[in-house]
């Protein structure tokens, strides 16, 4: 795939924000597994969240075939850090924070604690967004700064996601799309805001904390009103004035809003939390990535993108307004925007990336069986069962146990474990013994008594000159290295039998029955043995003293009897040397068993732990093979395919050609036996073993799975790739390959097929056809697919390379999706050129519709005005507190048009208030606009030069007035004037808010409180009616 020529900045807000960048960062590790290749693509990620949930490196749920996809610390805006108490106690200090928080003790009362985030609560989620806002747009310009260096252009597409119903999406939205739009160099980016409204039905009970469906109306009530130049939110990044960046180049702050939900047009419902998250990463990924911009067929669809088919139908305007009072629209306030689009995608694919992680995964279990059992059954390969054998007459046998050090002559020291540091072995004690004898006899000859001279000689080395200690000194000291030869023997033992499961020898099941059987002979077999040896020892040496004294009695008879003796006094020295040679043996040996039994215990504990590491390390395999299990499953086929349409991904595969090849590599031994043998090598650390434990913490179940994801499927690719050509093929097939095989050539078939699948492709949200063709007053008669409701669908169809059957079967194909288009709907355009060989997609785009016409609408605006509305002013503040970001936003234009019945009293009242104006003193008989019950206390205020203005407030469809400044200056401090609300004079274009009036700006300026002011009250009383459109 080809490097993008633009720049991409993809934003996730909240939670519902990090899922779909989650699936796409995925997605993109999946089409680009080639990290060179991936880091070539100008894109970047921006997650921000008042929680680290979905943050930390090495998750599972974020691995792709062996490649870590978890977002980096670089790609987190964490926006938790701040005390919010403490910030609401100290708010003067933040004057950019005022408008967020015009009342600290109300603010303080109704957000109460925030836990691990902003628990459906927006006004806590834009307050938290806001005290990192200048974090955010450096983050920004960060991100665009890593594209350009890729892409060297300055291009700027941002794409902002998050769900409408939390706190932290749904409150830091607003927001996150102004402070886009204002950073400097930024006023052509293309902004694209992809915002989750509530599902009609909820997928969890637990999800409503009583204020989901109201939170997704209010933000969307603040969409409609910022994308209509009727709300200007609070510079957080300045002095917390309104911040106006409405382009009426753009027709709005984001050049457009995609709203979609968990049913598609067609009643296809999917789940919110795993399917959907996917589908609106699959559908972001084409148009970033797969709509080829060059080709005529994409060029409506790219239109659609970007809203260039509306022809003047982007926004709705008042309906309030009396027709006569106008002359023609620009006269009027926008009411509601039409940027709107919701969108569809529908994959019909073959699953090569499924079908590849299925053959890798089953086959890495095989080896697994290998690694654990080693047991090879013809036609079956390698199973999961283990070999009876009889490990104790295999691996007890003497020469073993010497060769493991677990032998007397290794526990006595007689046979070193230890090397000296001069590399010098010792003798055994007998050669020992025999040669210290042999170097004293000469010179013991010439004594009065040889025999006891030597002896004499012999007790002294005996007790000093040992080992040049002496035998009890050696071993006394000794006892202090218990634990270091015992790891020593623990060691040997342990790397030949590493060495043999790394060569494929054994398997680790075997080396748990080893361990064990070591671990019970140290602890039975072995103590018995020393202690019977120790018992023996003794009492072979009470027998040599026996012996030497009567050869010393026999000796000095020799001196008063020798000439009735046949044996002479040199014979008897001779014997007399042998068999001191034994009692020091015997000597020597007492005291070594004595050290060996210590020995015994301090191995004892050694191999046992050796043992334990050993099954631990074989408790992983077996955990992993587990895992492998549930791998296997997962890449299992989901859907029924061709059978049912509904699914948005529709897979297309034989699964019986897939188990087929998997079946022919398994039980061929010697290619099994070599991948396990690759796998080993890339599993095992290139470090020298130390033993299983550290072995444990080198390998885990991620390791082995990195390792199947990346160098076995490596190999299973390149098995597929030297089938020999006769082979059916099952990687790197074609859609249509498969679609042919399916479908034949039969065209009634191939029409079938056409017509199931667009009428199960649709866009992600409900319309209601009456509020579409509801003819609003002041607006242009709706005209479906012209002004209202326009729908583009694309179907990308492969290209049939030279398969002269194959491109029959796409221009059968092309020819049937033509024919099913209704009368009176714009025809899809299929493009035949798609580079993606594996894929049929479609894609779906309904754009051009106000927010009243979301069939579930109407049902959320109920919830919302009985939240606001209960009776109780005090909760009533609290509860508009938590829903909106700023104020009370109750003057924003209305998402619903006023019905005929309501336009009609409109304008019986305002005949009415006409009668009672006079063009002489119109003054007496002026309707004030409605009056708080309660008044907040006014300020004390310096006189000042007053601007000549005579304006007409615009309140809950009526208009009042027109009042002087020194009138309308009253009307702020209790609430019925405020910078949102429209105002009109003569000589104006157009109802304009009246904090962007420039006569009227200074009555909205924040001035310092007053010395000695009594505290704002709990609430206000009631407030002018919201502007109801």
């Amino acid at each position: 795939m080809a490097t993008l020529k633009t720049n991409h900045i993809l934003i996730g807000l909240g939670g519902t924000g990090g899922k779909i960048l989650r699936a796409f960062k995925m997605r993109m590790f999946e089409e680009f597994p080639n990290k060179e290749e991936r880091e070539k693509q100008p894109v970047s990620i921006l997650y921000v969240d008042s929680t680290r949930e979905m943050m930390g490196i090495g998750r599972a749920d974020m691995d792709v075939m062996g490649q870590d996809a978890s977002f980096g610390e670089n790609e987190f805006l964490f926006i938790k850090g701040c005390d919010v108490p403490d910030l609401l106690d100290n708010i003067d200090n933040h004057p950019e924070l005022r408008g967020i928080v015009n009342n600290a003790g109300a603010v303080r009362t109704a957000i109460g604690n925030l836990g691990e985030a902003a628990g459906q609560k927006r006004r806590a989620g834009r307050l938290l967004f806001a005290v990192n806002a200048r974090k955010y747009v450096d983050a920004l310009k960060n991100c665009f700064a890593k594209c350009n260096e890729r892409s060297h252009n300055n291009t700027k597409n941002i794409h902002i996601f998050a769900g409408l119903c939390g706190g932290t999406g749904s409150g830091s939205i607003i927001d996150a799309i102004v402070q886009a739009r204002n950073i400097p160099g930024w006023e052509s980016a293309q902004i694209n805001v992809y915002a989750m409204i509530p599902e009609q039905d909820l997928p969890k009970a637990d999800m409503d904390k009583g204020r989901y469906y109201e939170n997704g109306y209010a933000a969307l009530n603040e969409l409609n009103a910022l994308q209509c130049g009727r709300y200007y939110p609070c510079d957080v990044l300045a002095s917390g004035s309104p911040l106006n960046v409405f382009s009426e180049r753009i027709k709005g702050v984001a050049n457009g809003i995609a709203v979609y939900s968990n049913v598609n047009a067609n009643g296809r419902i999917v789940d919110s939390f795993t399917e959907l998250p996917k589908i609106v990463s699959d559908y972001v990924y084409s148009r970033v990535f797969l709509i080829n911009q060059e080709a005529s067929e994409c060029h409506d669809l790219i239109r659609a993108f970007n809203f260039e088919n509306m022809d003047g139908a982007e926004f709705e305007y008042d309906e309030c307004t009396s027709p006569t009072e106008v002359m023609n629209s620009q006269e009027l306030p926008i009411a509601r925007t039409k940027k709107l689009y919701s969108f569809g995608i529908k994959r019909v694919i073959y699953p090569e990336m499924r079908v590849l992680k299925h053959m890798t995964y089953t086959v890495g279990q095989n080896v697994l069986y290998q690694f654990r059992y080693n047991n090879w059954r013809p036609n079956l390969g390698y199973i999961n069962e283990e070999i009876n054998f009889d490990y104790r007459a295999e691996y007890l046998k003497d020469d073993i146990l010497n060769r493991w050090m677990l032998d007397e002559n290794h526990l006595t020291l007689e046979e070193e474990v230890l090397t000296s540091k001069d590399g010098d072995k010792y003798e055994t004690f007998s050669k020992e013994w025999q040669g210290r004898v042999n170097d004293f006899a000469d010179f013991c000859s010439n004594s009065e008594c040889p025999l006891k001279e030597i002896y004499r000689q012999m007790d002294g080395m005996f007790a000093e000159s040992f080992r040049d200690e002496g035998v009890r000194n050696y071993y006394n000291n000794k006892l202090r290295s218990l634990n270091p030869i015992a790891r020593e023997i623990r060691s040997n033992i342990e790397k030949e039998l590493f060495g043999k499961w790394r060569d494929g020898h054994i398997s680790i099941m075997e080396l748990s029955r080893i361990g064990e059987l070591l671990a019970n002979y140290v602890a039975t077999d072995m103590k018995k043995d020393l202690d019977e040896s120790s018992d023996s020892m003794k009492k072979k040496l009470e027998e040599s003293d026996g012996i030497l004294a009567e050869i010393i009695d026999d000796w000095t008879r020799v001196g008063f009897f020798g000439k009735f003796v046949t044996k002479k006094k040199d014979d008897y020295y001779v014997e007399y040397q042998n068999e001191l040679v034994h009692n020091l043996d015997c000597r020597t040996r007492i005291i070594a068993l004595d050290f060996a039994r210590q020995l015994c215990s301090e191995l004892q504990r050694e191999i046992g732990n050796m043992s334990d590491d050993i099954n631990a390390f074989s408790k992983m395999l077996s955990d992993a093979i587990d895992e492998t299990n549930r791998l296997i499953t997962a890449q299992q086929k989901k859907n029924k395919g061709l059978e049912d349409m509904s699914s948005a991904v529709i897979e297309v595969s034989e699964e019986k050609r897939m188990m087929m090849f998997e079946e022919e590599l398994r039980f061929d031994k010697e290619s099994m036996g070599n991948i396990s043998r690759q796998l080993r090598e890339t599993i095992l650390p290139n470090t020298e073993f130390k033993n299983f434990g550290d072995l444990l913490t080198r390998i885990s179940k991620k390791t082995i799975k990195r390792a199947f994801d990346v160098t076995l499927s490596e190999i299973i690719q390149t098995k597929h790739s030297n089938l020999p050509p006769s082979s059916t093929k099952i990687l790197g097939l074609n859609i249509l390959t498969q679609l042919q095989q399916m479908l034949g050539n039969n065209y009634q078939k191939i029409q079938e097929f056409a017509n199931e699948i667009l009428k199960q492709s649709g866009a992600y949200i409900n319309l209601d056809r009456n509020q579409i063709i509801s003819n609003i007053r002041n607006n242009d008669q709706p005209d479906e697919n012209k002004n209202i409701n326009l729908r583009e669908v694309l179907i990308s169809i492969p290209s049939p390379d030279d398969n002269p059957s194959l491109k029959e079967f796409a221009n059968d194909l092309k020819r049937a999706f033509e024919s099913q288009v209704e009368n009176g709907v714009k025809a899809p355009k299929i493009f035949m050129e798609s580079t993606r060989k594996n894929e049929l997609s479609i894609i779906t785009i309904n754009y051009a519709f106000p927010m009243r016409a979301i069939s579930w609408l109407a049902g959320y605006r109920k919830r919302y005005e009985r939240y606001l509305h209960t009776g109780n002013a005090n909760q009533d503040l609290s509860r508009a507190i938590l829903l909106h970001s700023e104020g009370l936003c109750d003057d924003l234009p209305d998402i619903f048009a006023k019905s005929d019945a309501e336009l009609r009293k409109i304008d019986e009242e305002r005949a009415e208030l006409k009668k009672q104006q006079t063009i002489s003193d119109p003054t007496p008989n002026i309707q004030m606009p409605p009056k708080p019950t309660e008044m907040q206390p006014k300020p004390t205020e310096m006189p000042i030069a007053e601007p000549q203005v005579l304006m007409f407030l615009y309140i809950g469809g009526q208009n009042y007035g027109p009042y002087d400044y020194k009138t309308l200056k009253s009307f702020v401090p209790t609430g019925q004037l405020t910078s949102q609300t429209m105002v009109w004079q003569q000589g104006m274009a157009a109802w304009t808010p009246a904090g962007q009036v420039s006569e009227l700006q200074a009555l909205f300026a924040p001035a310092p409180p007053a010395p000695g002011m009594p505290p704002m009250p709990p609430t206000p009383g009631a407030v002018p009616p919201p502007m109801n459109m």
